[in-house]
């Protein structure tokens, strides 16, 4: 399964490797620039758009985006530009060429990649927090609100738990820097089998977080599930039987980028 959809700067940038990898990229432009609008692509059933004109100052520019329908719903997403300061016929019959190349070649990638630009099944999004564990249910790519939920199972309280247990098994206080640095692999003097001990604890708190998934109607045996944030490495590093179909992003901002882009697919939708 793929980690996360693929994105609108990732497929110009692509498009344009495979030109420049084809020598298809014309010698007069000034730069081809991915859009900063970056926007995830969940489905493959798109079209091309561009715009190929003359700059109000200078040179020539094509601009290119993707449009699609999704629940009678026109949207727009920006791909990225090409631009040349060179403003002769010439130099337009050459960016025209540079259109047709990128739509031969994004035609022949869609047809190719699809799987990377289809997210129509069903995932579950688990970010396993700091105090609190949310679960985003997600279809075609986009969020389904009433089958989202937020569990009270999180890091702090695990740590704390995992304390006090060490505490009861052990007769030792062990500092809260120095679980975290068996759970994250990271050096550290503690004995061996204290680590052991603290591991399997994780793996006991990783299970019973899939237990209550489980009871709360989610069909962990055949859904999609992807762990993101910082609680993903614990999620990877202690997950058991589900690890055929999930998928761990360990990117310490990917909740805040998570939000980022439910605010660009909103953005994104095409008024009037």
């Amino acid at each position: 399964m793929k980690r996360r959809p693929m994105t609108t700067d990732e497929l110009f940038n692509r498009i344009v490797m495979i030109l420049k990898e084809k020598n298809r990229l014309p010698d007069i432009l000034d730069y081809g620039l991915a859009t900063r609008n970056v926007l995830p692509i969940t489905n493959c059933e798109f079209d091309l758009r561009s715009n190929l004109a003359y700059g109000n100052n200078e040179g020539i520019y094509l601009d290119l985006w993707i449009e699609y329908f999704y629940e009678d719903e026109n949207y727009r997403k920006s791909l990225g530009t090409f631009k040349t300061l060179q403003d002769s016929k010439e130099a337009m019959h050459v960016m025209a060429a540079l259109l047709a190349d990128f739509i031969i070649e994004l035609n022949a990638y869609v047809r190719a990649n699809m799987d990377d630009l289809n997210m129509k099944d069903d995932y579950l999004i688990v970010d396993i927090g700091s105090k609190t564990t949310d679960v985003v249910y997600v279809r075609n790519g986009l969020p389904i609100e009433s089958r989202s939920i937020t569990i009270e199972k999180a890091m702090v309280k695990w740590i704390k738990e995992i304390q006090r247990d060490m505490k009861v098994q052990t007769g030792k206080d062990i500092p809260e820097h120095e679980i975290m640095k068996v759970m994250l692999k990271e050096t550290s003097n503690f004995p061996a089998v204290y680590a052991e001990l603290i591991r399997g604890m994780m793996r006991e708190k990783i299970h019973s977080l899939e237990l209550e998934l489980s009871e709360r109607g989610y069909s962990l045996d055949y859904i999609n599930i992807i762990y993101v944030g910082g609680g993903a490495v614990m999620a990877r590093d202690h997950a058991g039987k589900y690890r055929s179909h999930t998928a761990y992003d360990c990117d310490l901002c990917a909740n805040a980028k998570g939000y980022e882009f439910l605010a660009n697919q909103m953005t994104g939708k095409k008024v009037g």
